[in-house]
């Protein structure tokens, strides 16, 4: 897959890719665990792949007292505690992507 990648980056097209088969692989990732979090990037560095991470938020009135078990406040690791640590520990690894290479921080509606 990342061969797959390679060649298509050295296109330098600024479009969609013609290549019309859409791989996606699932992986274990608990933002509520520095633990969990730390695992995804180990194994993120280990296969080399390109990625993309997306997050849901916990609903706001159930969790907003909860802690985890890492003893911080649910909301506050899971949308932005975990978020740093996931990019401090694959910062490296993303420099050595090329330039093209892109941090998306993503939020919910929650904040209104």
């Amino acid at each position: 897959m990342n061969q797959e990648f390679q060649e298509e980056k050295s296109k330098k097209t600024s479009q969609l890719p013609e290549n019309t088969t859409l791989a996606l692989e699932f992986m274990h990732l608990d933002l509520a665990s520095f633990e969990s979090v730390t695992n995804f990037c180990e194994t993120i560095k280990k296969s080399g792949r390109n990625f993309t991470c997306c997050s849901a938020t916990p609903v706001w009135g159930l969790f907003r007292t909860k802690k985890t078990a890492d003893g911080k406040e649910m909301l506050l690791q899971v949308n932005y505690l975990s978020q740093f640590v996931m990019i401090a520990k694959l910062l490296g690894f993303m420099q050595q992507s090329g330039p093209d290479c892109r941090v998306l921080l993503m939020s919910s509606a929650a904040h209104q």
